[in-house]
């Protein structure tokens, strides 16, 4: 194969990438959880800071590949990841004045929201993050929308990173 279809084929990938696969095997090798949330933490901060293409697309799948790996392989402390979900549930009409966590209007077991919200009369499909609220984050909430023929949603993690529509409402949980 000559240099030039080479080239064409494989394309190597950027330094922010190579960062962040260095990073993602750092974690899966290392035994302490808290090393490996260290590591996840600032591989994250690096792809999310990647322009938008393949690239980044293949570090979210590795990113997602890894936490999947670990998760297996380790104790998951209910209370970490569930702590933004439950402070959110606890403080929901505290947050949003008027809403109210509701019974889910229906159920579909490919299309799950991490809670349901009346507020102001709106039904809405909550997406919580544990660190940050990002494009994949809203996506899966435009998801949740469009499957349920909403017309609202509401994004709660302690950060936003990305743009919002008018229809979803974002709220800040530490």
């Amino acid at each position: 194969m000559t240099s030039a279809a080479h080239s064409q084929v494989f394309h190597p990938f950027g330094p922010q990438a190579t960062i962040a696969i260095r990073l993602l095997i750092a974690v899966l090798k290392s035994e302490s959880r808290e090393m490996q949330e260290a590591g996840y933490r600032e591989a994250m901060t690096i792809i999310a800071h990647m322009p938008e293409g393949d690239e980044r697309s293949d570090m979210l799948d590795l990113y997602g590949a890894a936490r999947m790996q670990t998760s297996w392989h380790s104790i998951i402390d209910s209370s970490e990841i569930g702590g933004t979900q439950n402070r959110f549930r606890e403080n929901v009409s505290a947050l949003l004045p008027g809403a109210r966590i509701i019974t889910p209007p229906a159920k579909d077991h490919r299309h799950q929201p991490d809670a349901w919200v009346e507020w102001n009369g709106v039904v809405s499909p909550v997406e919580v993050k544990r660190d940050f609220f990002d494009k994949a984050a809203l996506e899966q909430l435009a998801r949740y929308m469009r499957v349920f023929g909403c017309s609202h949603g509401i994004a709660v993690a302690p950060v936003l990173k990305v743009a919002i529509p008018q229809s979803v409402t974002f709220v800040t949980v530490k």
